[in-house]
């Protein structure tokens, strides 16, 4: 894997108080339906989770345009992002899409295998509740398909990855419990 990094121990103790309290407390944070992206399956099935868009997609007409924040936590997410990014040394020019997105026994296995933009980009997956099913993974793939690397989900942990045009990957939906992660996608600084 050419860009990968794997953190954990970064977040401020103002972070974590905002994970617990607000993103994971019942009946406090908002999440909508939302479906598995590329949204729809071959078999023309729906792979439903929930999302908290944070940082709507990118598209051509807004692409240049400065970003449109659409949640009111906004700010909470961006410094638990840039916690991970001080500790691993990345440097974040433009953000691209910000969600949080809250899977659950879905009926299906996994997403399919994608990535989030057709144009070059970076991911960084922060894990912030510690999923009980250990085996809703992250798997990062190369151009062939070749399993490089499987993510834990694990409770306040990061990754970093380059995806678009060197990567793909997928998730598995947990079979019990619950997975909860924050996705960000970003053109990288220097």
């Amino acid at each position: 894997l050419k860009m990968f990094k794997q953190g954990k121990n970064f977040l401020s103790k103002k972070s974590k108080k905002f994970i617990n309290e607000v993103v994971l407390a019942p009946g406090i944070f908002p999440f909508y339906q939302a479906y598995a992206h590329p949204y729809k399956t071959k078999e023309k099935t729906f792979k439903k989770f929930f999302g908290h868009i944070i940082l709507a997609r990118p598209d051509d007409t807004n692409y240049n345009k400065s970003p449109v924040w659409n949640s009111k936590y906004h700010i909470q997410f961006i410094d638990i992002i840039n916690e991970f990014c001080e500790q691993q040394k990345i440097k974040i020019e433009k953000f691209y899409r910000m969600n949080v997105n809250f899977c659950y026994n879905n009926g299906h296995e996994t997403t399919d295998i994608h990535v989030d933009h057709d144009f070059p980009h970076h991911q960084i997956i922060i894990y912030l509740n510690d999923a009980e099913d250990k085996d809703a993974e992250t798997v990062i793939l190369n151009k062939k398909n070749k399993v490089i690397k499987r993510i834990k989900p694990i409770q306040y942990q990061g990754i970093f990855f380059d995806s678009q045009p060197h990567y793909t990957h997928y998730m598995k939906f947990p079979k019990f419990g619950q997975r909860v992660v924050l996705v960000a996608t970003f053109k990288k600084g220097r």
